[in-house]
């Protein structure tokens, strides 16, 4: 079975995972769970999507799929998703309201769902709630983190402050087919000298862990076993200590490390300095972390805000460049990859300026970043927002230096599964399994005027070859029905570059992207049609002057149709034109719209052979640039 397009059935064979529970019913076969042409497929319980929609608002297609007895734990949504062995997403269960030392459920748990045979199975890791809570509740400490380790070993680690009897390091494998963690792998907070824990990584030489930790701590991991009887050990190797008052978030390994120098980056915060990222080399022979560079910030300044960009999400690809993603409140900032050496440690200074080699601009575009995700197999990296838009970007070494490809922006759909007032969409970081397809969770809470809040979980699964290869908009063959193609949804992928005074290469898209305004009274807004996501504009914000953009439609029948843009220009720009190039014959449409988004239609019709053909649209060679373009409507005559 194969794995394909996100067609038929799902994944290589393996194991199914399941809760470890007598009453569970004998596993079904197989089944063929996606529907075969959809980039995104929304994973969760029958009700849950909201109104059907072919697309999401970006443009890519969209399917969704029910998945019998989907739930989660009481009061707990998903976190970051981690693929395991036998091709299964784990995601921890954290609080709803996102705190560590006020957890919400007296349940600590994991999540997982199998795609092969479309089934979710929650399993619980302690049998019995914690403590007493801040409302009086029985609560149990929240995992923070998972980390799939050989032989089908899973480890995880759980914020356990003032809980002395849960486990805040364990182990989960499979026993007689069932996951479960037994009593003698699992160890409190006292037995390893670790409390307050935010996640760990595992190192790919040594297989060794880093726990990271609130207060500024790094602490490494041996784990070794099992015995005859299914125990494993554990062994503390080293401690790294920073000033209490920094919190280390998230700990990420360079994929390229070499035995006794892998290489490691960390994220870290500290009250009144922008977000930080420090790199460290750690030595198997003897456990010892040392720092490989200082916490350094881009030394850049936020445009929305005027303030220093810190540094919110990093990772390494493979070929060991590290990206690192800017962040300044609620704004993003330019993608950085650092390619040299980075810079030094410096006694006493936190977040010195070390600027990349490159800057990927398209992501200024974007909101704050949630996660960097990388795809080991294809190399490309996505960045996701906080707010559910997905950047990928691929490189490739050309002599001395890299060249990039960024894809399609993506709205993977929040906006189709809010419902009422007070009601967003929250997706986590997730990981790219071996066919090249992104899964990620999201949650979505809705409160009602009596003051009740309910809440729902998916998993997504994105098809990343569609973003840098986006299949074809298939036109209508009857008369009067029109479709529409978003201007994000391009073959265009190509970029250009700048330098910058301080050395740095700016990586420019051809065709550059900005978000559209979620106000009713704009033009360029989700209003209940599936797109508007985003709007195309060169990145000196003055509308789009130069380059062609090209895109894919598929012709049922040879005909005739109008054409309109959704387009907005400046009032002082009078002579706007986009021209339109098919089968070798041009059209030019004016679309100068004094201020305002409108449909600007053709007085020409566009004439089309069946079968595959290539759009391409630019102003004209002789001037009229300046325009915004969100869309473009082809109807049937």
């Amino acid at each position: 079975m194969s794995f394909g397009r996100l067609s038929g059935a799902v994944i290589q064979a393996g194991v199914v995972l399941w809760m470890v529970s007598p009453s569970l019913p004998a596993a079904a076969p197989p089944v063929d769970v996606y529907s075969g042409e959809a980039t995104i497929t929304i994973v969760g319980r029958a009700g849950s999507f909201g109104t059907a929609r072919p697309t999401v608002p970006s443009g890519q297609r969209l399917s969704t799929l029910e998945v019998p007895g989907w739930s989660f734990p009481a009061a707990r949504k998903p976190a970051e998703a981690v693929l395991v062995g036998d091709g299964s997403l784990l995601m921890p269960a954290v609080s709803h309201n996102d705190s560590l030392t006020v957890p919400t459920s007296p349940e600590m748990a994991v999540v997982a769902y199998d795609p092969r045979f479309n089934t979710s199975e929650v399993i619980q890791l302690v049998s019995t709630p914690g403590v007493v809570g801040a409302k009086g509740m029985l609560v149990a400490p929240t995992v923070t983190g998972l980390a799939p380790l050989p032989d089908g070993i899973v480890a995880f680690t759980a914020w356990a402050e003032g809980i002395d009897t849960a486990p805040v390091f364990g182990l989960m494998s499979k026993v007689d087919g069932h996951w479960r963690s037994l009593p003698v792998n699992r160890w409190t907070a006292r037995a390893l000298g670790i409390s307050r824990v935010r996640g760990l990584a595992r190192m790919p030489v040594s297989g060794d862990l880093i726990i990271a930790q609130e207060g500024g701590a790094l602490t490494t991991l041996r784990v070794s076993g099992p015995d005859l009887s299914g125990r494993y050990f554990v062994v503390v190797r080293s401690h790294f200590h920073h000033p209490d008052d920094v919190t280390v978030r998230e700990v990420h390994a360079d994929p390229t490390g070499q035995r006794g120098a892998e290489r490691l980056v960390v994220a870290m915060d500290r009250p009144g300095s922008p977000a930080v990222i420090q790199e460290f080399i750690y030595n198997e022979a003897n456990g010892v972390l040392t720092e490989l560079s200082a916490p350094f910030v881009p030394g850049d300044i936020n445009e929305w805000t005027t303030k220093p960009n810190g540094y919110q999400k990093s990772t390494y690809d493979r070929a060991g460049n590290l990206w690192a993603a800017r962040q300044e409140g609620p704004h993003g900032g330019k993608l950085a990859v650092y390619t040299a050496a980075r810079c030094k440690p410096q006694s006493g200074v936190w977040g010195r300026s070390c600027p990349p080699q490159y800057d990927i601009v398209q992501a200024a575009e974007l909101s704050a970043p949630q996660a960097l995700i990388e795809d080991a197999t294809s190399g490309a990296v996505v960045l996701m927002t906080g707010d559910g838009v997905l950047m990928p970007v691929r490189a490739r070494v050309s002599g001395n230096r890299l060249e990039y490809e960024v894809g399609n922006l993506v709205d993977v759909g929040g906006k189709l599964l809010t419902v009422g007032e007070g009601s967003t969409v929250d997706s986590r970081a997730g990981t790219v399994d071996h066919h090249g397809h992104l899964w990620f969770p999201a949650s979505r809470a809705i409160h009602d005027s009596s003051g009740r809040t309910t809440t729902d979980h998916w998993m997504f699964a994105v098809t990343l070859a569609d973003l840098f290869d986006p299949p074809p908009t298939r036109l209508a063959e009857v008369s009067g029905r029109r479709v529409t193609i978003q201007a994000e949804n391009t073959t265009t992928i190509s970029t250009r570059t700048t330098k910058t005074k301080a050395g740095v290469t700016e990586v420019h898209s051809n065709a550059h992207f900005s978000g559209c305004v979620d106000l009713p009274a704009t033009g360029c807004t989700y209003d209940g049609i599936p797109g508007n996501g985003f709007y195309l504009r060169d990145d000196t914000k003055f509308g789009h002057f130069r380059g062609p953009l090209t895109y894919r439609v598929e012709v049922p029948v040879a005909g005739r149709y109008r054409l309109a843009y959704q387009v907005v220009t400046f009032e002082v720009t009078k002579n706007a034109r986009i021209e339109m190039a098919i089968g070798g014959r041009r059209y030019t449409t004016a679309v100068s719209t004094n201020g305002d988004w409108r449909p600007m239609r053709s007085d020409m019709m566009v004439w089309f052979d069946a079968g595959l053909q290539t759009i391409t649209i630019a102003p004209p060679e002789d001037g009229g640039g300046g325009w915004f373009l969100n869309s473009m409507t082809l109807q049937r005559v």
